[in-house]
């Protein structure tokens, strides 16, 4: 997908497209639109290392009873 910005808008900002796209990842994220997974894949990043780049930014985690039921059956998975 490709994406029009306006580069007068863009330029004095001076970002690169791996900050844009890591941007609109965590922007994404954050509004919960996508998971991590798929934030973490939007930004070219490993999910570890895009928590550590949410907690920088001081964004919390999306983690529900869901999600802890998941884990741990992976856990289980495992052993």
């Amino acid at each position: 997908m490709s994406v029009i910005l306006d580069h007068s808008l863009i330029e004095p900002l001076h970002l690169s497209s791996e900050e844009i796209q890591m941007d609109v990842a965590v922007g994404l994220y954050a509004r919960r639109r996508v998971s991590l997974g798929k934030a973490a894949r939007i930004a070219h990043m490993s999910s570890i290392d895009f928590q550590k780049h949410l907690g920088a930014l001081q964004i919390p985690l999306h983690y529900n009873a869901g999600d802890w039921a998941q884990d741990l059956k992976l856990v289980r998975e495992q052993v």
